[in-house]
């Protein structure tokens, strides 16, 4: 009777667990095509970005909050916008070029964004992306 049931929780787990392998988070989804995208683009950290002059231990929501306050948009800083997702990635090559970044999804009032950040010898190199 006792491998019975056992074998019947193993065979339920199984297929809820295939089932949520299945389907991609949607908050996941846009970060990962944003890795993709930018993976076939060689020259995307080129150019100017702000600089945040954080500690290596602040958080990615300490960072995002001075990013958006120096970030203007329209002469702006953005003010409203909710974390969706936190995410370490490493966009391809991986080699030195190529340093493991935090990926932030945010919903704001200007749409969804996504910023990478990551930790620069005395601050925080961040860049934002619009997404879809």
């Amino acid at each position: 009777m006792m491998n019975k049931l056992s074998l019947t929780i193993c065979s339920a787990l199984l297929v809820l667990a295939t089932r949520a392998s299945a389907q991609p988070a949607a908050d996941g989804d846009k970060i990962a095509t944003l890795v993709s995208t930018l993976a076939k683009q060689q020259l995307w950290m080129n150019g100017l970005t702000p600089h945040i002059g954080l500690d290596r231990d602040a958080l990615p929501a300490q960072v995002l909050e001075r990013y958006f306050a120096v970030r203007l948009y329209d002469g702006a800083p953005l003010k409203e916008y909710t974390i969706i997702a936190i995410r370490e990635v490493l966009i391809p090559p991986d080699d030195n070029n190529s340093p493991t970044m935090s990926a932030v999804l945010v919903e704001s009032t200007l749409g969804p964004k996504i910023v990478l950040m990551r930790f620069e010898g005395s601050g925080w190199w961040t860049r934002a992306f619009d997404v879809k």
